[in-house]
């Protein structure tokens, strides 16, 4: 079994694969989960809702797919990942590499510290 996040814009939805007689082979599977991130696909899907909330996608629906086709293959190592791009920052002083220099600054400037 493997679970993909397909995205198209901003919104993504979670699409699980999993071997089922007559429906879905162990091939499919394993060419599935081979296929690089931000490739373009075209899937075939029953669309189900789940029992809990799908963390990390924007729709809480999961697609239980019955085909999976590769259109247009992405290089293998792109140089950035849209998850890194789209990640929620909280400190962007941190991120800059600048996060103890804003904390010693803030204890310099204090006298009473």
């Amino acid at each position: 079994m493997i679970f993909v996040v397909l995205r198209e814009g901003w919104a993504s939805v979670q699409a699980v694969l999993f071997v089922a007689e007559g429906k879905v082979s162990k091939g499919m599977v394993d060419y599935a989960s081979k296929v690089p991130k931000e490739s373009i696909v075209e899937i075939v899907a029953d669309v189900i809702k789940p029992d809990g909330p799908i963390e990390g996608c924007s729709q809480q629906i999961e697609l239980q797919v019955k085909e999976f086709w590769c259109v247009n293959k992405s290089a293998s190592m792109l140089p950035f990942q849209i998850e890194d791009a789209s990640r929620r920052v909280l400190n962007q002083a941190a991120e800059d590499g600048k996060a103890e220099g804003k904390a010693e600054e803030s204890k310099e400037g204090n006298p009473e510290e």
